[in-house]
Formats: structure tokens, C-alpha cells, sequence
């Protein structure tokens, strides 16, 4: 719906960006010190992530492993005996998630087609790749402080039977090889954090900070999804006027005017006109638009949801079974004290196993909880669910507005520009909403 994707497609997009950087930000008001500092951080990321925006990072990859782990079923079967006993014995059963209604899927969307594609493609890819960075510290730094606190409870536990006096020579060398496995653990955990660590303050990072310090994987992410959010939708509200299409708020307040990525879009879009398009091929386009936002958020709300409840549910028995042991192993020590000479070596190495497993329990329990809240999976999949059932309602409302006959008939045009303004402004609000939901997140330091 452009007469141009709104950037050469032979040019490299680092002009754009360096163009912006040079008038962009001096229009009033002008931005903070902080703000023009995220539009030489975008410069650094497009020269460096350009020529391979199809790449996957090593922490981003680390994220879709997990997502691919905890989704199978197998995990969780552990859980199948309790929710029997549950159901069985206490009578009580949770509903669990169901695939939630859809409209059929239309013909494909050709997103090549979208004014200013180019824009989308970038920050679309770079909030994917920043995402990933992000989501994967939050797992690597609890698997790591899993490991670290795993390899430390073995050692004092099962690995002390190892490091006795009269042990082999190869087991002596076990104390040494510990302490360095939990060192490069923790050593790693605040590498990643110190990285990809969003700063709390909008301050410069300080002088004696590396240049690598401090990326703002979290907050990167959140800009370049909303950017990305932006113009996919761009070309839905064009035909209504560029004023349609900045119209909608994404801060409260002024508070947007003072933000680089609104001065980003104000600045791509400015003086653009829409090309002309029949009002047939725009209300099916809309439509195709429409339903596709519907089965992602149903489909997001399935998966993640199901993800996040097992693992609650996975992180509850953890926790519960851990206490057990914990009981048992308490019931193993006032029998040995009663019954000294009852005691032998293999009561002796079944008790340093409980004694592991009831200690490495609740740390399994906690740093599930830890990857569930800093993820907020279960937040992220109730929202979709909402999402989608209001689309769900919003393409039964498009579906039943007569279809205008050209786009000079501006009382037939109401009833269209409004519900792709509402529909537009609830997709662009839940991107904003996660900068809101996520504000007090960052890497976590395990």
C-alpha cells in the first residue's frame, strides 16, 4: 500500500540510520544525552547484525532449545501419579488450557508488500535477536546457578565419600576440579550479566565500565519490538492519513515525544502517502491481517500457557518431594542415634543421596519459579488469550461493515477506520504493555 518500501532495498539500511542520526534527534524537544546514546547503539547494531539477520545467537539459540525441551510432553509425567491421587483421592482437578476458537486462515500475507518493509524486517529481526539474548540469559544463568550449587551440595554430600583420607589418588584431584567448576560457573553468570545488563538509571555507563558492559539486551529488545510492532501495521492505517498513523499513543503523556524510536517513525513516515488501492483489496487485506494476529495469540496462549503451568506444577512437587526427603533423612538420623550399631555403610551412602537430592530439590524448585517470573510466561499467555478472543470479536465486527464503495465516501469510511484503529491500537498497546509488564526485569545475576 506504498509507493515505495520506504528504503532502497540495494542500499544497505545503514545510511537510513546514520541519516536519522544526524538530523533525527535535534528536532524539539531534544532528546536526552541517554535517548541519542540508543541511536548510535542502533548504528553499532545494524552494521554489525545486517549481513546476518538470519542468524541465530548462542543465547537466543540456548532459549529455543528450552522452549523445545519443556514443551514435550515427556517432562512431565512425573506430575501423572499426584494428579491421579488428586483426583482420585481429594477430588479435586484443575482445568487445564483448550485451543481456543478461530476464524479460518485466509490467503497468506505477503509482508514484501508492506509500506516500509525494510523498517519492519529490520526491527523485527533484531528484536528477535535481542530477545533471544535476553530470554536466554535469564535460562543459562539459572542453569549455571543449578550447576554451581549442584556440584557444591554433591561435593559435601555423595563426593565426600570420594575425599576421604584413604581415597585413590585420581579422587584427591575432586576438591580442586569442584571448586573450579563452581567457579567458571559463577565467573559466567556475571559475565553474561554484566553484558547484557539493562542499567537502572538512565546515566552514562560509568568511565571505568568495558565498552561490551551493559547492552541492554531487555531494553532493545522491548524498542525494537515495538518499532517492529509499528510498522507491520503501518500500511493498515496510511490510507486514513499520516496523522491516523501516529495518532495512536504508546506513553502516557508527553512522555512519547522524549522517546527515540517516536522520533524514529515520525521521522520515516513524514510527507508518505498511501498508493492507491481498491477499497475491496483493503478490507480483504485487513481481514487476512486480522485473523492472522488471532491464531498466533490463540496458538501463543496454548503453548506458553501449557509450558507455564507445567512448569509450575513441575517446581510445586520439586519443592514438595525435597521436603519428604527431608523428613526421611531426619527419620535416618534419629534411627541411627537410637540404634548406633544397627548402622552400616550402605544405610550410610543411602542417607548422603537423600541428603543430595533433598538439598538440590527446592534449588530445581526455585530457579524454575526464577525463569517462570523473570519470563512471565504465565502473564504473556493470559494476555494472548485475551487478545485473541477481542480480535476474535473485531473480525466479526469488520466482517459485518458494508464494504465501501471508494475512499472519497468519508461517512461509509467510519466504520472501517474505526475498528482497524481499535484493532491497531490493541496490537501496538501489547507491545507496550510488555515494556510496562517487563520494566522491572533484566539479566538475571543467579
Amino acid at each position: 500500500m506504498q509507493d515505495s518500501k520506504g528504503s532502497n532495498g540495494a542500499d544497505s539500511f545503514y545510511k537510513v540510520v546514520v541519516d536519522f542520526g544526524k538530523v533525527g534527534h535535534e528536532a524539539p524537544p531534544r532528546l536526552s544525552v541517554h535517548e541519542r546514546d540508543k541511536i548510535r547503539d542502533l548504528q553499532d547494531d545494524v552494521e554489525y547484525y545486517e549481513p546476518q539477520l538470519e542468524k541465530e545467537t548462542a543465547l537466543g539459540c540456548a532459549f529455543g532449545h528450552f522452549e523445545w525441551f519443556v514443551g514435550l510432553p515427556w517432562p512431565y509425567w512425573l506430575l501423572r501419579p499426584l494428579r491421579w491421587f488428586r483426583q482420585k483421592f481429594l477430588h479435586k482437578r484443575r482445568a487445564g488450557r483448550k485451543p481456543m476458537a478461530c476464524h479460518a486462515l485466509p490467503k497468506a500475507t505477503d509482508n514484501s508488500t508492506l509500506a516500509f518493509a525494510d523498517d519492519f524486517f529490520l526491527f523485527d529481526r533484531l528484536s528477535l535477536i535481542y530477545g533471544g539474548q535476553f530470554r536466554g540469559s535469564i535460562v543459562v544463568n539459572y542453569v549455571l546457578g543449578i550447576l554451581a550449587s549442584g556440584i557444591l551440595v554433591f561435593s559435601l554430600t555423595i563426593g565426600s565419600e570420594w575425599l576421604r583420607a584413604d581415597a585413590l589418588a585420581p579422587y584427591r584431584y575432586f576438591p580442586i576440579i569442584f571448586s573450579l567448576f563452581e567457579l567458571f560457573c559463577l565467573v559466567l553468570i556475571g559475565y553474561i550479566y554484566c553484558t547484557g545488563a539493562t542499567p537502572e538509571t538512565e546515566e552514562h555507563r560509568p568511565s571505568w565500565a568495558p565498552g561490551w558492559t551493559w547492552q541492554r539486551w531487555h531494553q532493545r529488545w522491548l524498542e525494537y519490538r515495538l518499532l517492529a510492532e509499528r510498522f507491520r501495521y503501518l500500511d493498515l492505517l496510511l490510507p486514513f492519513g499520516e496523522n491516523e498513523a501516529t495518532g495512536i499513543s504508546i506513553a502516557p503523556g508527553g512522555e512519547a515525544a522524549t522517546m527515540w524510536h517516536q522520533r524514529y517513525f515520525e521521522w520515516r513516515i513524514a510527507k508518505t502517502k498511501a498508493a492507491t488501492i481498491g477499497m475491496a483489496d483493503y478490507c480483504q487485506h485487513v481481514t487476512a491481517v486480522m485473523i492472522a494476529q488471532e491464531r498466533y495469540h490463540a496458538h501463543n496462549y496454548l503453548r506458553r500457557g501449557t509450558i507455564a503451568d507445567g512448569l509450575h506444577a513441575l517446581a510445586v512437587r520439586m519443592f514438595l518431594f525435597g521436603l519428604l526427603l527431608c523428613i526421611v533423612n531426619f527419620c535416618i538420623e534419629a534411627y541411627s542415634g537410637f540404634c548406633s550399631h544397627c548402622a552400616s555403610e550402605k544405610l550410610e551412602l543411602w542417607r548422603h543421596w537423600i541428603v543430595f537430592l533433598a538439598a538440590l530439590l527446592p534449588i530445581l524448585s526455585a530457579a524454575i519459579h526464577g525463569i517462570l517470573a523473570n519470563t512471565e510466561y504465565t502473564k504473556v499467555a493470559d494476555t494472548s488469550g485475551e487478545i485473541a478472543h477481542r480480535i476474535y470479536k473485531l473480525v466479526d465486527q469488520f466482517s459485518a461493515v458494508p464494504v465501501p464503495a471508494d475512499w472519497e465516501d468519508e461517512n461509509a469510511l467510519v466504520p472501517t477506520r474505526n475498528v482497524v484503529r481499535e484493532f491497531v491500537e490493541l496490537v501496538i498497546n501489547e507491545a507496550t504493555g510488555w515494556r510496562a509488564m517487563l520494566r522491572d526485569k533484566n539479566v538475571p545475576l543467579a
